[in-house]
């Protein structure tokens, strides 16, 4: 029986798809500023021309009024940099931090409130950049002053600390990764919950990062407690709760479980069809993931008609020259291969 490559995506692609991990949020707290309450508000709206726009006159009319360096000043160009990242500018965004850093940092002091926040909106850009060692370098560098300033246990720093670890995910530093993870997941179970969303993540994300260790025995009994766990949660049909799934089923085969991991592969698909429709892309990988199980197993003909199924809808969603599309057309000519020698 022909082998064929594993089913499903891989670890690391699951992680690829995760990296940019830090839950930037618009804040509703109000400002002591009737202008920075009204960009926000903008904001909100979801008016982020507009926002950007009232920033950058804010901060021309402040520096005319006031100076570059004052406060008021600086809190402006950081408001501008919160706007251009919710604009997805990052390029943008990242060259406007990183000239006004050093002025918070002289204005503010290396550990003001300001200052520190700065430092926390670079690293997202960074992140949505994957600009991983420059992000996980920044990282270090800001965690110590916000454990001082902020405690282990504030929101910003725990924030901070999920990025330090998935980006060092990302860079395949898979050690560090886990023990940032280990480290990590009490405070969030702490100050959040068992059963809190940030706290499910990083469960799973050290799923994933002990699979790329090939520890998959420990993943399968770690991934069917979180697989309860989301399911009660989240429900069934969620993207998280499918996410654990798909890991869950891609260790079942790893570990040689084929039948168990048929069973899942095909639950996936299933949940994939009626929660995204049956042309996702999501949807069209579960099909292929499956068609690929079956493969192994030698059950070609069921096989192939999954296979031929998700190549259709490739072709139409993504070309017949994307990579995806060219790994299951080479499947589905294999397959026909071995059901034309039945």
């Amino acid at each position: 029986m022909q082998t064929f490559l594993a089913p499903a995506l891989a670890a690391f692609a699951l992680l690829a798809t995760l990296c940019s991990c830090a839950t930037h949020k618009n804040s509703t707290v109000q400002s002591t500023s009737p202008e920075l309450n009204a960009i926000r508000d903008l904001r909100l709206a979801g008016k982020f021309t507009a926002a950007k726009q009232a920033a950058q006159t804010l901060v021309t009319a402040r520096t005319q009024a006031l100076g570059a360096e004052h406060k008021e000043t600086l809190r402006a160009c950081l408001d501008l940099g919160k706007t251009l990242y919710f604009m997805h500018h990052y390029a943008e965004a990242e060259a406007e931090l990183k000239k006004l850093l050093p002025l918070m940092q002289k204005v503010f002091g290396v550990e003001g409130r300001e200052t520190l926040e700065c430092q926390s909106e670079l690293i997202a850009n960074l992140d949505n950049q994957d600009k991983l060692a420059e992000a996980v370098a920044a990282c270090h560098s800001l965690i110590p002053l916000q454990t001082r300033v902020l405690g282990p246990e504030d929101q910003e720093t725990l924030e901070t600390r999920r990025s330090l670890a998935c980006n060092l995910a990302c860079q395949k530093k898979l050690t560090a990764a886990e023990t940032e993870y280990h480290q990590l997941l009490p405070l969030l179970e702490r100050v959040h919950g068992p059963e809190a969303p940030a706290t499910l993540h990083t469960r799973y994300m050290i799923n994933a990062v002990l699979s790329n260790q090939g520890r998959h025995t420990e993943v399968e009994q770690a991934c069917c407690r979180l697989l309860t766990v989301e399911t009660r949660v989240y429900g069934a049909r969620s993207e998280e709760t499918l996410l654990t799934r798909k890991l869950y089923a891609s260790t079942l085969w790893k570990l040689g479980k084929t039948d168990a991991a048929e069973i899942q592969y095909r639950q996936v698909l299933a949940i994939s069809e009626r929660a995204l429709g049956p042309e996702h892309l999501k949807t069209l990988r579960a099909r292929l993931a499956l068609a690929t199980c079956l493969a192994n197993q030698g059950k070609d003909t069921e096989a192939l008609t999954y296979a031929q199924r998700a190549l259709e809808g490739q072709i139409k969603m993504l070309g017949k020259d994307h990579p995806e599309t060219q790994d299951s057309q080479h499947l589905v000519d294999e397959l026909k291969k071995l059901n034309a020698k039945a």
